[in-house]
Parts: structure tokens; C-alpha cells; sequence
């Protein structure tokens, strides 16, 4: 083999190696964009979730409140008939039915895409929460 041809072929494999090298850090690359996309994707799903959870048990709070106030005012006023109210960027309806000495008041929630729906049944004379559960 003369020089000519050995020193061709040690360009040749030299330019082979570069190839070789861009060729795996591109894959390299593509690998971890992929991980630190996942990564990001997994956290913000994370969030969604406890976003979610805290905006469940704030309803249920609301709720709650609602239906006290319901309560409030039937011990005011044994006509009361319920209303809605505005609560937490959101409305709460109290509604009322019943007759003679007994009553219940469903109070629900509505903020957003959450839902939230408590009930009380009363007594008027003496007054007392016979019962209060959720729908």
C-alpha cells in the first residue's frame, strides 16, 4: 500500500468518526429532551390532580357554609323559603321544603365544573337538626 492510499484512508476513517459522533449526541439529545418532557408533562398532570383536590374540598366547605346559613335563617324566620347566594366565584342555592313542624334544607354548590350538595332536616318548635347528610 503506498502513502497516497493509507493517508486517503485515514481521512476516510476520521470522517467516519465525526459522523459517528454527531450521529450520537443527536441521539443523545433526543433521549433527554424525551425524559425532560415526560418529566414536565408528569409534573403538570401532578399539579392538575392537586389543583383538583383542593378544589373538591373548598366546594364542600362552601357547601357546608351554605347550608348553616340556611339553617341561620330558618331559625329566624320559619318561612323562609331559600335563596342563592353568591360564594367562592361561585352560587349557592338553599332550598326549602317541607310542612307542620318539620322542614329540610338542601343547600348545593356550584362552582365551575364542581358540584356539591348537602341536606339538613329540622325541627321547628323547639328547633334542632333532626339529621344532616350529603346527596
Amino acid at each position: 500500500m503506498n502513502m497516497k492510499n493509507h493517508s486517503q484512508l485515514q481521512q476516510q476513517s476520521t470522517k467516519n468518526s465525526g459522523y459517528i459522533l454527531i450521529f450520537s449526541i443527536i441521539i443523545i439529545a433526543s433521549v433527554m429532551t424525551v425524559i425532560v418532557i415526560r418529566g414536565a408533562l408528569t409534573s403538570t398532570t401532578n399539579l392538575s390532580k392537586n389543583d383538583t383536590e383542593v378544589s373538591s374540598q373548598k366546594i364542600k366547605i362552601y357547601t357546608e357554609g351554605c347550608l348553616e346559613e340556611g339553617l341561620i335563617q330558618m331559625n329566624r324566620d320559619v318561612d323562609y323559603s331559600g335563596g342563592t347566594y353568591s360564594i367562592g366565584g361561585g352560587d349557592c342555592t338553599i332550598a326549602v321544603s317541607g310542612s307542620d313542624n318539620t322542614r329540610t334544607i338542601t343547600a348545593s354548590t356550584n362552582i365551575n365544573e364542581f358540584y356539591h350538595e348537602l341536606n339538613a332536616n329540622v325541627t321547628l318548635e323547639p328547633f334542632a337538626i333532626t339529621s344532616w347528610d350529603e346527596e
